[in-house]
C-alpha cells in the first residue's frame, strides 16, 4: 500500500525551495551516526513533489530521500516520508528538511541488492559509479522448525522492490511452506548503503480460519498451527570470524571471546515481577514462562539478569557483523546466539521443552538491525537502536497542516482553566503508577503475543477475583491515535512508548488475516476481552471456555461496534509502515463484509444487505450508533488511503441509512443512555465526512445532507441532553466511564454549532456543550484515582483534546454546501434476518421469491455459507 495513485493537476508552486523545521527527539543521547526515517506533514498547496531533499542541522547539510505517502486533494503533497543518516545527537536537535535542493552529485539508487538462492538470501554490493558505501555482503537464511524438530521448506517468490532511493531501499521476500499453503513467511529488508546497515522485517502468518466452536476462540483450536522455532541465521561472506565482541544489556560493559567460541543470550520471560502470572498461559491454560528474565551462556561462564537488550558483534580480519534484536526483552521469547561463525536471531527460540501456537488468522512480526562494514569499533554502529531518533514537528505546524480534525495546537495560546485542566489530567494519567510502563507491568503485558496492548484495569472494579485481573483492551476508543496527537501537543516523543507498539500489537494480533472464515469475521478486529473475568487461554480474542456462564448464549467473534483505524493511517502516516496501510483497508474492506447478504446462509431467499454494519446493541437498531459511526468512519479512512471511491459510496450509503435531517429523534430514544450513549460516535464520523468531503471540494447534495443531519440534532441535543450521572438509577454500573463520555457528547454539540447558519443558535449550543463538559471533568473527578484507569484514558486523550480545540475555536465553521436536495423520508432499515422471517411469513411474497430458488448460483453461496458457519 506504499505507492500512491497519480494525482489530479497541481496548482502548487515547485520552482522554488520549500523549508519545513521539525524535530529530531530521542529518548537517550547517542554517539555515532543513526538512520532516521518519518514522516512529515505538509499544508495544502505548499509542495508539489518531493524530488529533490536534504535536511539541515545546524551548518551541516545531509543528503535525504523522500517518499510520497499522500497528497491532498489538489495533487499537493500531504504527507512525505523523509529517510537520512543523521549525525550524532544529545536528545533533541533542530532541523529543517528542504525540498527542491539537494546536495550536490547526489547518487542514484541504492549499489545493494539481493538475490536469493534456494532460501538464501545474500545481500551484496554492486558496481556502480555512486558514491562509496560502507558494506559487506552477508547471507540471511531464515530457517523454521516443525513441532518434530524438523526443518520446515518455504516457496519463495521473486525478490520485489517496494522503494528504491539514494538513502534507503526496500526489498520483500514472501514464500509459503511447503507441507502447508496456509502458513506464510514475509521477509522486508530495509537497506541503508551507505552506513552499512540493513533492518529486517520478518513477518510469520497463519491464514487459516480458526474453527471457534460455539464461538469460543481459545489456544488449542483446530485452526491453530503449532511449530518449535523460527530463526534467521546470518553470516559474514567469504569471513571467518575471529573475535566475538557482544554486550547483554545497553549499560552492560563489552564481552570477548574467541571466534571459535559459542554464545546463547536467551530472555525466556519479561524479568519483572509479574513475570510467572496467568497473562501467559497456553493451550492447556497454564503458564508457558519458566524463566524470570536473560541467561547468556558464554565462554567465560554464564551471565544472568533480568532485561536483555544484547548487540553481538562477530569481527574477521577485514570486515565485522553487528546484530541486535529492538525490544528483546519486551517480545520473549527471543534469542541472540554465535555458532561456529554463525550468528543466528532466534525469533522463537527453538528448545526441547517448547512449542509455539500461531492461531488462525494471527501472525507474528519481528525487526532485526544488521551493521556491516569494514572492521571498527565494536558494537557502536547499532548503539542508537534502544533508542532511535524520531522526527517530531510543532504543534503549531501541525494545526497549520489541518491533518487532524479538531487539533488543538500549542497548549500555550489558550485559557489557563482550560490548559491546567487538561495538563493536569494528562500528566496523572501518563506518569508514575499510571505510565504506560506501569499499566504493562501490572500485569506483565510483555511477550511476542501481549507486548503492545495495554491493560484494561478498569475491569478490576467488578471483578470477583483475588488477583489482578488479566483482561486486555485491544485498542478500543483508538488510542493509538490519542497517543499519536497528544505526541504532538506536548512535543514529547516518549508517547511512543504506548502508539508505536499498541500499533504493531494490533496489526499481528487483533486483526483477523484469514478470508475462509464466515464474511462478517473475515478481515476484522477482535474486541477487548470480555468484561470482569479474566481473559483465559482466549487470549486476545475475548470469548474463553473457561468464562462461559452455565445455561448462557454466549460466545461470537469480531464485531461493528470494535472497528477502529484512525490511529492505523496515522500511523502509517508518521512511519511509513506498509502493513499499517494494509490494514485500514482491511478493516474498511470487513465493513463490505459485514454488510454483505450474498455471504449469509439467508442468502438464497434475499442477498440485500445483512445490517451487520450498522446495527447497535440490537439487530434492529439501525440509528446512529457507534457500530455505525466505527463503520463509516473505517470507510472514510480506507477511502483517504486507497483513493478508491467505492469506500466513500458504501460510507454514504451507511450514512443515509442511519441518521436523516428530518428523524423522528424522540423515537429513537437517545437518552437511554445503557443502549444509546454511542449515537455520538456516529456524529463524530459524519463530523470527519463534512471534514474531509470540504477539503476535497465536494460540497453536493450529499454533504449538505449530512451538514443539515449533524444541526438537528444539535437542536434535540441542546432541548434534551444533560448528563449522564444526573440520573444514576438508570444505569447498570455507576462507572467513570460515564463522565468520560461526556466529553464527546459536548465536542458533538460543538461540531453539530460549527453546522448552523444561525448565530445565535450556535453560541447556546456551545454554551450547553461547555456545561457538559465541565460536568464530565466533575464527574471524573468524583470517582477519585479511577478517573484515571484506560477506559477514561482512552476516550479523554481524544475528546478532552478536542474540548480544548473547540474552546479556542468559538468561530469555527464548516461551510455551507454548494448545492442542495430535498432528502426523501426515513425509516428504520430492517437487516437481511428480519427480511427473511417477513418473507416467510407471507405466501404471496415467499412465491415471488421462488424463482431465486431455482437458481444454481444462490445454492453454491448458501451451501457455502454453511460451510463457513460450521
Amino acid at each position: 500500500m506504499s505507492a500512491v495513485p497519480d494525482p489530479p493537476v497541481v496548482d502548487a508552486v515547485s520552482s522554488r525551495v520549500v523549508e519545513i523545521p521539525f524535530t529530531l527527539q530521542s529518548t537517550a543521547p547517542v554517539a555515532g551516526t543513526q538512520p532516521v526515517c518519518g514522516g512529515l506533514c505538509v499544508p495544502r498547496g505548499l509542495l508539489k513533489d518531493a524530488e529533490s531533499a536534504s535536511v539541515t542541522t545546524g551548518k551541516t547539510m545531509h543528503r535525504a530521500q523522500a517518499d510520497i505517502l499522500s497528497r491532498w486533494s489538489d495533487g499537493s503533497v500531504r504527507w512525505v516520508l523523509l529517510s537520512w543518516i543523521a549525525p550524532p545527537m544529545d536528545v533533541k536537535r533542530e532541523c529543517t528538511a528542504r525540498f527542491g535542493h539537494s546536495i550536490e552529485n547526489t547518487p542514484g539508487p541504492s549499489t545493494v541488492r539481493l538475490q536469493r538462492h534456494g532460501r538464501r538470501i545474500s545481500i551484496q554490493q554492486q558496481d556502480a559509479d555512486s558514491a562509496p558505501v560502507q558494506f559487506t555482503e552477508v547471507d540471511v537464511v531464515p530457517l523454521l522448525i516443525d513441532r518434530n524438530g524438523h526443518d520446515a521448506n518455504f516457496i519463495f517468490g521473486e525478490i520485489a522492490t517496494e522503494v528504491s532511493g539514494p538513502v534507503r531501499s526496500v526489498y520483500r521476500l514472501s514464500g509459503t511452506l511447503v507441507q502447508d499453503s496456509h502458513i506464510s513467511l514475509q521477509l522486508r529488508f530495509e537497506v541503508w548503503a551507505e552506513c552499512g546497515l540493513v533492518r529486517i522485517e520478518s513477518r510469520l502468518r497463519n491464514c487459516r480460519r480458526a474453527r471457534h466452536k460455539g464461538g469460543l476462540w481459545d489456544l488449542g483450536d483446530p485452526g491453530s498451527f503449532r511449530f518449535s522455532g523460527l530463526h534467521l541465521h546470518t553470516v559474514l561472506q567469504c569471513s571467518v570470524s575471529t573475535v566475538i565482541r557482544w554486550k547483554p544489556e545497553a549499560n552492560a560493559e563489552v564481552r570477548q571471546q574467541s571466534g571459535d567460541e559459542n554464545l546463547q543470550i536467551t530472555q525466556g520471560g519479561s524479568g519483572g515481577a509479574a513475570w510467572s502470572n496467568s497473562n501467559h498461559v497456553g493451550a492447556d491454560n497454564k503458564s508457558t514462562v519458566r524463566q524470570r528474565g536473560y541467561e547468556a551462556a558464554a565462554a567465560g561462564g554464564t551471565v544472568r539478569g533480568y532485561r536483555a537488550n544484547p548487540i553481538v558483534c562477530i569481527e574477521a580480519d577485514d570486515s565485522q557483523l553487528s546484530v541486535t534484536m529492538p525490544e528483546f526483552w519486551q517480545r520473549f521469547p527471543s534469542s541472540l546466539a554465535v555458532d561456529n561463525g554463525v550468528l543466528s536471531v532466534g525469533l522463537f527460540p527453538a528448545s526441547t521443552d517448547s512449542e509455539f501456537e500461531l492461531q488462525g488468522g494471527e501472525q507474528s512480526t519481528a525487526r532485526v538491525w544488521l551493521a556491516t562494514g569494514p572492521a571498527g569499533p565494536a558494537l557502536d554502529a547499532l548503539c542508537w537502536a534502544a533508542a532511535p531518533a524520531a522526527i517530531l514537528q510543532s504543534p503549531e505546524w501541525i494545526q497549520r497542516c489541518r491533518v487532524f480534525d479538531w487539533f488543538a495546537g500549542d497548549l500555550r495560546h489558550i485559557d489557563e482553566n482550560t490548559k491546567q485542566r487538561y495538563q493536569s489530567w494528562l500528566h496523572d494519567v501518563s506518569t508514575g503508577v499510571c505510565s504506560v510502563d506501569a499499566r504493562r507491568e501490572a500485569i506483565d503485558e510483555y511477550g511476542w503475543r501481549n507486548y503492545g496492548d495495554v491493560h484494561a484495569d478498569h475491569e478490576q472494579t467488578h471483578y470477583t477475583g483475588t488477583n489482578t485481573i488479566i483482561s486486555h483492551y485491544n485498542n478500543q476508543f483508538d488510542l493509538i491515535y490519542g497517543g499519536i496527537v497528544n505526541q504532538y501537543v506536548c512535543g514529547d516523543v516518549a508517547w511512543r512508548n504506548l502508539f508505536a507498539p499498541l500499533a504493531h500489537h494490533v496489526m499481528d494480533i487483533d486483526i483477523y488475516h484469514t478470508d475462509e472464515d464466515r464474511a462478517a469475521f473475515n478481515g476484522g478486529l477482535f474486541w477487548h476481552t470480555d468484561h470482569y473475568v479474566d481473559a483465559r487461554s482466549a487470549t486476545h480474542r475475548t470469548y474463553s471456555k473457561y468464562n462461559t456462564p452455565p445455561g448462557d448464549d454466549y460466545g461470537g467473534g469480531p464485531g461493528n461496534e470494535h472497528n477502529y483505524t484512525t490511529g492505523l493511517l496515522s500511523y502509517y502516516y508518521l512511519t511509513g509502515n506498509p502493513e499499517a496501510a494494509d490494514s485500514v483497508v482491511s478493516l474498511a474492506d470487513w465493513v463490505f463484509g459485514l454488510d454483505d447478504g450474498s455471504g449469509t446462509i439467508f442468502a438464497l431467499l434475499d442477498d440485500g444487505p445483512t445490517g451487520s454494519a450498522t446495527a447497535t446493541v440490537t439487530d434492529d437498531y439501525h440509528g446512529p450508533g457507534r457500530g455505525s459511526g466505527n463503520s463509516i468512519n473505517a470507510l472514510l479512512d480506507g477511502w483517504e488511503v486507497s483513493h478508491e471511491e467505492r469506500y466513500l459510496r458504501k460510507a454514504e450509503e451507511l450514512i443515509r441509512r442511519v441518521a436523516h435531517p428530518e428523524q423522528n429523534l424522540d423515537g429513537l430514544n437517545l437518552l437511554d443512555a445503557e443502549y444509546r450513549w454511542s449515537y455520538t460516535v456516529c456524529l463524530t464520523a459524519l463530523g470527519r465526512y463534512l471534514h474531509k468531503m470540504d477539503e476535497a471540494d465536494r460540497r453536493g447534495p450529499m454533504y449538505d445532507y449530512v451538514r443539515r443531519t449533524l444541526r438537528h440534532y444539535g437542536v434535540w441535543m441542546l432541548e434534551h441532553e444533560r448528563p449522564t450521572l444526573s440520573a444514576p438509577e438508570n444505569l447498570e454500573f455507576v462507572t467513570e466511564a460515564w463522565a468520560a463520555q461526556e466529553f464527546r457528547k459536548a465536542n458533538v454539540l460543538r461540531i453539530a454549532a460549527s453546522c448552523c447558519d444561525d448565530t445565535q443558535l450556535a453560541v447556546c449550543m456551545r454554551e450547553k456543550a461547555d456545561d457538559l463538559n465541565d460536568a464530565a471533568w466533575s464527574g471524573l473527578y468524583s470517582f477519585g484515582e479511577k478517573h484515571l484507569t484506560t477506559r477514561c484514558w482512552s476516550i479523554v486523550m481524544t475528546e478532552g483534546l478536542r474540548d480544548v480545540f473547540h474552546r479556542t475555536h468559538r468561530q469555527y465553521r464548516i461551510p455551507a454546501a454548494a448545492e442542495s436536495r430535498i432528502p426523501g423520508d426515513w425509516e428504520m432499515f430492517v437487516p437481511q434476518r428480519a427480511r427473511v422471517k417477513q418473507l416467510l411469513k407471507s405466501p404471496k411474497h415467499l412465491l415471488r421469491a421462488l424463482p431465486r430458488l431455482l437458481s444454481i448460483s444462490r445454492w453454491c453461496q448458501t451451501i457455502d455459507a454453511f460451510r463457513r458457519r460450521r
